[in-house]
């Protein structure tokens, strides 16, 4: 499908900057990206309402994408963005030590916490950006579903001895959770998804998507801390260091609610078994729960 595509924008692999879960994006020029979703049921309702999602932002101290054009090409799906200047961190991360990576951090920590400007009064909490949504009026409401659906799976049951009790446990934790102030949670803040430039000013916030929903601005929190330990090798030394900033800036009670959201992330994440890197980080997580 790939070539297909590419040869009509004139392109080949050469022109690949990167491939997730749910794209596969190349360089179409200095301004711009071609990014091939995946084909999915319904996929293009959902770059549609992607595309109006993030129209629709506030200003942010950052780039978000902007699409230009949704079209076909041959049958398949192509999406036309504006290009965000600069690099993702996790390409930078393993070129910065000492004061420079400590720089580069705190720039990525402020990129969560510049979301919490983004409020959403009078929607209900749960999710923006897929189809079969989960909405409710309480938050806890939202996460507790969330994690019941997640503790039927029989793999991850097979992978922790004593899910059912563990989610019992962590659900009485999350009932316990009040409403929060409505903002919009991107849901995946991490390396790949932080633009930055050479002088580490963050540049962008990509990949608003099935993880976008409205809830506590410090889930986003959670993500940037916690996400950073996956396939890191300075894995703990970085989170370590951002747990300090996130305690020095915003309090215990936020610390505690992150650690909340960490286990929570796992479990909402887990359904991807295959993935060599993700679930097994998911999988340690819950079995080192403890109410």
């Amino acid at each position: 499908m790939n070539d297909t595509v590419l040869a009509h924008y004139g392109l080949n692999e050469t022109s690949l900057l990167g491939s997730g879960w749910e794209s596969t994006i190349y360089a179409l020029g200095p301004a711009q990206i071609l990014r091939l979703p995946r084909a999915e049921e319904d996929v293009e309702r959902q770059v549609r309402a992607q595309a109006a999602f993030t129209d629709s932002l506030p200003p942010l101290p950052f780039a978000v994408p902007k699409i230009r054009e949704i079209s076909r090409v041959a049958g398949h799906l192509v999406v036309i963005e504006d290009r965000i200047e600069g690099r993702a961190l996790e390409a930078m991360l393993p070129g910065l030590s000492g004061a420079r990576r400590r720089e580069a951090l705190s720039a990525y920590l402020a990129v969560a916490e510049a979301m919490a400007v983004v409020t959403a009064p009078g929607e209900a909490y749960g999710d923006i950006l897929i189809q079969q949504s989960l909405r409710t009026d309480r938050w806890s409401d939202y996460l507790v579903a969330r994690v019941r659906v997640a503790s039927k799976d029989a793999v991850l049951a097979a992978d922790v001895p004593g899910l059912d009790t563990i989610a019992a446990r962590f659900i009485a934790r999350l009932e316990s959770i009040p409403n929060p102030e409505k903002c919009v949670v991107h849901g995946d803040i991490w390396p790949p998804n932080v633009m930055m430039n050479d002088a580490l000013q963050v540049t962008g916030l990509i990949d608003f998507s099935m993880t976008t929903r409205v809830g506590d601005h410090v889930m986003d929190l959670a993500g940037a801390a916690h996400f950073l330990r996956i396939a890191n090798p300075n894995a703990e030394e970085d989170h370590r260091y951002l747990m300090g900033l996130i305690a020095e800036r915003h309090g215990d009670e936020v610390v505690e609610r992150i650690g909340l959201y960490a286990v929570w992330f796992a479990f909402s994440f887990a359904y991807n078994h295959d993935d060599a890197v993700v679930y097994p980080w998911c999988v340690d997580l819950i079995r080192g729960f403890s109410a």
